[in-house]
């Protein structure tokens, strides 16, 4: 393999949607906010854990996956089910972690929007396959404007840097001839009505 072919290897598995959910927490945590405000740096990195436990159980999996055979190789079409599985399960205990607090929703909503976002990429990966890694950015750029809109927490820069890295991930993604056109299509589109439908949950008062 070229060293070109391993620098753009290298930049796919950085930005692996599996890590995307890492992303939002600490630009949440860390963004100026009156909530954040009211938080110890001590407290802070205890809501981390179980995002962290999340992403380092889903790697430590699926490098099992593969030195076991179950998958062929972790960034192969064929394991996206498998990994989406894995993550899905693993995201739905973080949430219910996270739905037992008394936290204010500021520090939950994100955990349910990727539960819900990881979900909707589930469910149509049974008959339509798209792109991961564009799903996964256009949606961290979706849940970033979900609270700029709800609330009112200033995330312009968050948002344009998910929205540059969203089409250089898709750009990728087809120059390596990973995806095609459509597939990608797939994946904005789908984001997109994730993001209008929960907006309408959120904005009609239907959350857990």
């Amino acid at each position: 393999m070229s060293p070109q072919h391993w620098f753009f290897r290298v930049v796919t598995i950085i930005t692996h949607p599996v890590f995307v959910i890492l992303w939002i927490a600490l630009t949440l945590l860390f963004t100026p906010y009156y909530y954040n405000e009211l938080l110890s740096l001590t407290f802070t990195l205890i809501l981390l854990i179980p995002v962290l436990v999340l992403v380092v159980l889903t790697v430590i999996v699926s490098f099992l996956a593969v030195q076991l055979k179950w998958v062929e190789d972790i960034l192969h079409p064929n394991a996206r089910h498998f990994l989406l599985t894995i993550y899905l399960l693993l995201l739905f205990v973080v949430y219910l972690n996270y739905h037992q607090t008394n936290l204010p929703a500021y520090y939950t909503d994100f955990v349910q929007l990727a539960l819900i976002y990881t979900l909707g990429s589930w469910i149509v990966l049974f008959k339509w396959n798209h792109s991961f890694h564009v799903y996964g950015w256009i949606s961290v750029f979706f849940i970033f404007l979900y609270y700029q809109l709800f609330y009112k927490v200033s995330l312009i820069y968050p948002l344009i840097v998910a929205s540059v890295l969203t089409g250089l991930v898709a750009s990728l993604r087809l120059w390596q001839e990973e995806h095609i056109p459509v597939e990608i299509m797939r994946s904005l589109i789908l984001a997109t009505i994730v993001f209008i439908v929960t907006f309408f949950l959120k904005h009609f008062s239907f959350w857990l």
